[in-house]
């Protein structure tokens, strides 16, 4: 068969073979460079904006509350003036007793050292602020005090209630007195009024 032997025929064709075997392999792909991983190394971290320190707030200083400090009452003092010297009935061996300051009236209380005879004498700057309710007159009598004459009443109703008081009246034009006896005979009366005073513009009138 041909022009080879059949040793050389079966070596050509082996040949034949591996050589066609070896040209229809596809050829090796060219060295491609590893694709980088999506995760970059710790190393290759991108660097973190630098922060920015957070400055706490100062302590708020301790504010010491401190407590209320009371307020002592002032005692309201009377004004004074020569109306509280308008009238005075002290007499002797009287018990005396004095009303409270007020700013605009004074209030004194004379007592019989026996009995209930007593006699009240009320100043006051101006004015008295009320009536006092009503006055009812069953006599009268002229009566002296510190030279001057003035006129004693005897009520059947005194300040709106019915009572049986002598009472007698002063003032300067400005300020008003008035001193009122209860339960005292006319001896007491007259007794007490021997040693009262008034103010000179009560004499003067």
């Amino acid at each position: 068969m041909g022009c080879y032997p059949p040793g050389m025929m079966r070596i050509s064709l082996f040949l034949a073979c591996v050589a066609s075997v070896a040209c229809n392999e596809p050829p090796p792909p060219p060295n491609t460079p590893p694709l980088a991983s999506a995760t970059p190394p710790a190393s290759a971290a991108m660097p973190s904006a630098p922060s920015t320190p957070v400055q706490s707030a100062p302590p708020l200083a301790a504010t010491s509350v401190s407590s209320a400090t009371p307020v002592a009452e002032t005692p309201v003092a009377p004004a004074t003036g020569p109306w509280q010297s308008l009238m005075s009935v002290r007499p002797a061996g009287w018990a005396v007793k004095e009303d409270p300051a007020e700013k605009d009236h004074v209030g004194v209380t004379a007592t019989a050292a026996t009995g209930k005879c007593n006699v009240r004498v009320d100043l006051w700057a101006g004015v008295p602020p009320t009536p006092g309710g009503p006055m009812a007159s069953q006599s009268s009598r002229k009566v002296a005090v510190d030279g001057h004459t003035l006129e004693l009443v005897r009520t059947s109703q005194f300040q709106g209630r019915a009572a049986v008081v002598d009472v007698l009246f002063a003032n300067d034009g400005k300020s008003y007195a008035r001193a009122a006896f209860r339960e005292c005979t006319p001896e007491q009366v007259d007794q007490a009024l021997a040693g009262a005073k008034l103010a000179k513009a009560v004499r003067d009138q």
